[in-house]
C-alpha cells in the first residue's frame, strides 16, 4: 500500500471536472456486432510482435527488436478512415472524395477526430487537453495533450497494435504503391484484404499511430505504448507504406518518412485509421526505462509559462511520489520534458539554487518528526556532484542570497508538527554557505524549527504544520490565526513578509472568505503581522497541497482530485487570481520553480506575441531559427535560403569574406525562400552583401501557399509580423531586443547560434545510402509533366532577383547535388522531376545569369555528372559538414570574385 503522509480529515464529494476536456463517461456496452462493418475484432492469443528500429545496428550487428506481448484484446478500423467519415464530424473543406483516405492531416488532426468520434457514440475520450490552436486546414498544437489508455474510447492504434493487425497476410505486391497508384491515393478498400480482413496496411497511405518515437533496443514488453514523449525533436511514428513508395520499399517495421515527423506534419500521403477500447496496465518508455505509471505530461509549453514568469529561464523541480525520485522540467531546453533522476534517494521539499544549476533537497517531508538529511546535487539528468550536508539532522531547504552575495542555505532541525511550544522551540532554524559545490560551516540563526521561510534580516520567520507561527524581528514567537489549525506555509520572496499557507475550512478563514469551504480548498495569504488580506479558491473538484511563493504574485501548487490524488501543478497568478496548469501525472508532490525574470519589460508590444515564432522546441527548423535573425540582422552579409539541402549544405563559418548565416527551413520551396527575402532578409540586414538560394528543381511541384502555410502561418510571431507589416516602417529594435533575449534565455536557440544555424551532420555514408533506386524517388516524375507549378517557381525566383538587384545585392543560386545514380533513371533527382523537363528549367536559369548582373548560376549537380565523392556525403541527396565545407568554400569563391570584379 502506498504510504501517505498528508491526513485529509473531510473531503467534499466533488461532481464536476477541470476544464481539461473530459467527456461523459457513460457508455454505451457496443457489443462488436453492433459496428463490425467498420471495425474487426484482434485477440492476440498469445500472440507477440516486434517493433525493430531498421534505421540502426547494435552491437551485434542486428536491428534493435523490442518484443511486445498483449493481455487485452481491442478492435482496429477495416479501412483508413475516409474523408467522407473525417467530413461528417470535423468541418474541413480540404477533402475532397468521400471514399478516398483522408490525408494532409497532422497527429492533432487525428486525435479530434478520435475524441469527436467517441463523443458522437456516447464514450469518454481517450485525450484530454486544456486549449487547442488550429489554422484555416489544420490544428497544430493541443495544449495539456494526455493520452489515458485506461479509457475505453476511440484512439489511434498504437504501434505495436498496428503490427499486430497487419503482420498476418502483409503483401505489398497487393497494395497502392508507386509501381501502380500513378502517384495518387485511391479508394480504401479497393485492393485485396488480409487475413484479419483489413485493407491498406501496406499501401494507399501511410498512417499515423499513437506513440511517440522512442529508441529501441533487444527487450521485452506487455501492453506496451511507447514512448513518454518524442526527445529532443518531439517525433512521432507513423506506419505502412504509401503510393508514392515501390512495393519492395514498404516495410512492416519502418516506424517514420524521408523527413523528421513531429505531431504537426502533413502531407498529401499521411492519414489514419483508429482503434477501439482501453488498455490495461499500459506500460510506458520513460527515461530509458519501462514504468506502468501514469505518464507525467506537461499541459503547459515554454510560451505559456513564459506569460507568466516573463521569462524563458523557468525550471520546475517536483516529487514523484510513487518513485520518491526527484523530477524536473527546463523549460529553456531543447526537450522540454519532464525528466526524472531515478537513484536511491527519497526526495522531499526539492528548491532550486538561486543561480538554476543546483537543486537542494531532504530525506523527509513536514509535519514529520523522522530523521532526515539535507543533500545538493547538479540539476542535469543524471543529478551529477551529489553532497550530503554533515550534520545529526536536516530538513525542508530553503535557498538564499545574503546582502554580502553569499548563497546560504536555510534548514530546520526537524519538520515536525509545531503545536507544542517546547517541543518546537526545542528544535532550532540555521544557514549553511553552499560555494563551488560544497558545504560550509553551519551557523544556528535562532530557536524554533521556522521551516516557512526566513526574510533577508534574518530575524522574521514563520512556519506551518500544524499552527501557523512567525517569529517576529523582535524575536517573539506568535501564534497566528486564531490558532487554529495551518500547514503549507511560505514567506514571499519580494521583502513584504507576506505568509501564504493552507488551512482546514477553519472558522477564522470561513468568517474571511465568506463562505463554507473544506479542507484545503482555499489559499490565504496573511500580511507581515499575521492579518489575512487575500484568498484564492481552489477549481472546482480539487484542492490545494503543497504551496511555495514563486515571485510577487505567483504561487505553485498541486492540485489534489477528490480521490486525494496529486495530480496536477499549477501556477497561481494572485492578481487575477488566473491558473496555469503545468503538469499532469499520478503524486506529483512539493513543486518548486525558479525563474529569472526578463530584463526586456517593454510595455508598448505584446510579450506574448512579439517573436514567438513556435510554440514547442520542435516546431519547424525556420521558427527555431527567426529569433536568431533578428538577433544578428543587422551585421549578417550573407544569407542562404531554401530546403534542407542548404540547411545541412551550407556553412556559415566556411564563407571567410563575411559574417554568415544559414536560414534554410524544411518544408521549404521557392515560395519560402521569396516570402523571407522580401519580408525580412532584404529589409532588414543592413550589411547585407548576397543572397544564397538553393534551385531545387525536384521540390517545384508544390502550389505557393502549400509550404508557406506549413512552415510559418500555424504561429503567432508570423501573424505578429504581418500586423505591423513585417516592421518595414516601424521600429524594428523592439523585435529585436525581444529576440535577443529570448536567444540568451534558450539553451537549444544557443545551440543553433553557435552554428550559424545550420544542422550539422559528420555521419560520412555515400550516395547510395538509405536505398537507391528504386527507393529513393519518392514521386512519380510524371507531376512535371505539367508546367504550372515550376514556372510560378521561376517567376518567384526571377522577381527574388528583381528585389535584390533594386538594392544591389548578389544572388547566388545553387543547385546542390544528389546522387550521380539518379542519371540512370529518367528522373532528375529525389522527387522526380523528368530529366528532359530539368534540362529546360537549367537552360531557363541560365539565361537568367545574363539578364541580371546581380546573379551568379552555379550548378553543382550537373544532372548527377558532379565531383562530389561519397566523402562529402550524409545521403542520396544531402552533403555531410565535410561536403558542405567544400561547397560554401566554392560559393564563398564565387561571391569574392563578384564583389572583386572579377566575374566575367
Amino acid at each position: 500500500m502506498k504510504k501517505r503522509y498528508l491526513l485529509l480529515f473531510s473531503l467534499p464529494l466533488w461532481t464536476s471536472c477541470s476544464d481539461i476536456e473530459l467527456l461523459d463517461s457513460t457508455e454505451k456496452n457496443y457489443v462488436i456486432e453492433e459496428f463490425s462493418k467498420e471495425f474487426i475484432k484482434i485477440s492476440p492469443n498469445g500472440q507477440t510482435i516486434a517493433i525493430k528500429d531498421i534505421k540502426s545496428k547494435n552491437d551485434a550487428g542486428e536491428n534493435p527488436s523490442l518484443t511486445v506481448s498483449f493481455t487485452y484484446d481491442y478492435y482496429i478500423e477495416k479501412h483508413e478512415v475516409t474523408c467522407g467519415e473525417y467530413k461528417s464530424l470535423i468541418d474541413t473543406k480540404s477533402c475532397t472524395g468521400d471514399s478516398l483516405p483522408v490525408a494532409n492531416v497532422t497527429y492533432i488532426d487525428a486525435v479530434l477526430y478520435a475524441n469527436a468520434r467517441s463523443k458522437a457514440d456516447g464514450y469518454d475520450t481517450a485525450y484530454t487537453y486544456s486549449s487547442r490552436e488550429c489554422n484555416e486546414k489544420n490544428c497544430t498544437q493541443l495544449e495539456g495533450l494526455s493520452f489515458r489508455p485506461e479509457v475505453k474510447a476511440y484512439r489511434l492504434p498504437t504501434e505495436a497494435e498496428w503490427i499486430l493487425a497487419a503482420q498476418d497476410g502483409w503483401n505489398t505486391g497487393n497494395s497502392w504503391n508507386a509501381d501502380n497508384a500513378e502517384s495518387s491515393s485511391h479508394p480504401v478498400c479497393s485492393k485485396s484484404k488480409n487475413s484479419h480482413d483489413i485493407c491498406d496496411m501496406e499501401g494507399n497511405v501511410s498512417e499515423w499511430v499513437n506513440d511517440w518515437l522512442g529508441s529501441i533496443w533487444n527487450a521485452s514488453a506487455t501492453n506496451f505504448v511507447g514512448a513518454s514523449d518524442g526527445g529532443s525533436l518531439g517525433e512521432r511514428v507513423i506506419k505502412g507504406g504509401n503510393y508514392h513508395n515501390p512495393a519492395k520499399g514498404i516495410n512492416i517495421y519502418s516506424r517514420g518518412d524521408v523527413y523528421t515527423v513531429t505531431s504537426t506534419t502533413t502531407s498529401d500521403y499521411l492519414g489514419f485509421r483508429l482503434a477501439f477500447g482501453e488498455i490495461p496496465e499500459a506500460l510506458w518508455l520513460t527515461n530509458g526505462k519501462f514504468s506502468r505509471q501514469i505518464a507525467t505530461t506537461l499541459l503547459a509549453n515554454a510560451g505559456n509559462v513564459r506569460k507568466k514568469t516573463r521569462t524563458f529561464k523557468t525550471k520546475l523541480a517536483f516529487r514523484n511520489d510513487e518513485t520518491e525520485n526527484l523530477v524536473y522540467v527546463n523549460y529553456a531546453s531543447t526537450n522540454i520534458a519532464p525528466i526524472e533522476i531515478r537513484d536511491t534517494l527519497s526526495v522531499f521539499h526539492p528548491e532550486i539554487s538561486p543561480d538554476g544549476d543546483h537543486v537542494a533537497f531532504c530525506t523527509s517531508p513536514e509535519g514529520v518528526g523522522t530523521h532526515s538529511e539535507i543533500y545538493v546535487r547538479d540539476l542535469n539528468e543524471t543529478g551529477t556532484n551529489l553532497v550530503k550536508l554533515d550534520v545529526k539532522n536536516a530538513a525542508i531547504p530553503r535557498w538564499k542570497i545574503l546582502d554580502s552575495g553569499d548563497t546560504v542555505i536555510v534548514y530546520v532541525t526537524s519538520a515536525q508538527n509545531n503545536k507544542e511550544p517546547s517541543t518546537f522551540m526545542g528544535e532550532s532554524t540555521w544557514m549553511v554557505p553552499f560555494a563551488n559545490g560544497q558545504f560550509g560551516t553551519p551557523q544556528k540563526l535562532f530557536d524554533g524549527a521556522y521551516h516557512g521561510g526566513v526574510d533577508n534580516s534574518l530575524k522574521f520567520a514563520v512556519t506551518g504544520s500544524t499552527l501557523l507561527r512567525a517569529r517576529t524581528s523582535n524575536g517573539s514567537d506568535t501564534v497566528w490565526y486564531n490558532s487554529e489549525q495551518a500547514c503549507n506555509a511560505s514567506l514571499s520572496k519580494d521583502g513584504s513578509n507576506k505568509t501564504l499557507f493552507l488551512d482546514f475550512g477553519s472558522e477564522t478563514g470561513r468568517n474571511f472568505v465568506g463562505t463554507k469551504y473544506g479542507v484545503h480548498e482555499q489559499i490565504l495569504i496573511a500580511d507581515s503581522t499575521g492579518t489575512l488580506i487575500q484568498s484564492i479558491p481552489a477549481p472546482s473538484g480539487y484542492s490545494f497541497d503543497h504551496t511555495e511563493w514563486v515571485s510577487t504574485n505567483l504561487i505553485v501548487a498541486t492540485l489534489t482530485n477528490f480521490d486525494g490524488v496529486h495530480e496536477k501543478i499549477i501556477l497561481l497568478d494572485i492578481s487575477d487570481s488566473s491558473i496555469t496548469e503545468l503538469v499532469y501525472g499520478e503524486e506529483l508532490w512539493h513543486p518548486n520553480i525558479w525563474a529569472t525574470p526578463s530584463t526586456n519589460e517593454q510595455t508598448s508590444i505584446d510579450l506574448d506575441s512579439t517573436a514567438m515564432y513556435w510554440t514547442q522546441p520542435a516546431d519547424p527548423l525556420l521558427s527555431a531559427k527567426m529569433n536568431i535573425f533578428w538577433s544578428i540582422s543587422d551585421s549578417v552579409e550573407v544569407v542562404a535560403l531554401g530546403s534542407s539541402r542548404v540547411s545541412m549544405g551550407f556553412d556559415p563559418f566556411a564563407i571567410k569574406n563575411a559574417m554568415a548565416f544559414n536560414m534554410a527551413t524544411i518544408p521549404s520551396d521557392m515560395d519560402v525562400s521569396l516570402y523571407l527575402a522580401k519580408n525580412y532578409v532584404l529589409p532588414h540586414c543592413k550589411r547585407l552583401k548576397a543572397i544564397v538560394v538553393s534551385l531545387d528543381l525536384d521540390l517545384w511541384s508544390d502550389m505557393p501557399e502549400v509550404n508557406v502555410n506549413k512552415n510559418l502561418l500555424s504561429f503567432p510571431g508570423y501573424f505578429y509580423d504581418i500586423n505591423h507589416n513585417f516592421w518595414k516602417k516601424e521600429d524594428a529594435s523592439k523585435i529585436i531586443e525581444t529576440s535577443k533575449q529570448i536567444v540568451s534565455e534558450l539553451e537549444y536557440l544557443q545551440g543553433y547560434l553557435d552554428a550559424m544555424g545550420m544542422v550539422r551532420y559528420d555521419e560520412v555514408n555515400s550516395w547510395t545510402t538509405g536505398g537507391f533506386n528504386p527507393n529513393a524517388i519518392l514521386a512519380d516524375s510524371t507531376w512535371s509533366n505539367s508546367d504550372t507549378a515550376y514556372k510560378i517557381a521561376l517567376q518567384e525566383f526571377e522577381e527574388l532577383l528583381q528585389l535584390a538587384q533594386s538594392q544591389d545585392i548578389l544572388v547566388v543560386g545553387v543547385v546542390f547535388p544528389q546522387s550521380p545514380y539518379f542519371a540512370e533513371t529518367g528522373t532528375f533527382g529525389r522527387h522526380g522531376m523528368k530529366r528532359s523537363t530539368a534540362k529546360e528549367v537549367l537552360a531557363d536559369i541560365a539565361k537568367l545569369d545574363t539578364t541580371y548582373s546581380n546573379f551568379i548560376f552555379m550548378d553543382e549537380n550537373k544532372m548527377g555528372y558532379h565531383d562530389y565523392p561519397d566523402s562529402l556525403v550524409y545521403d542520396y541527396d544531402h552533403l555531410n559538414m565535410y561536403g558542405a565545407r567544400v561547397i560554401t568554400a566554392r560559393i564563398d569563391s564565387a561571391i569574392f570574385s563578384a564583389e572583386s570584379g572579377s566575374r566575367k
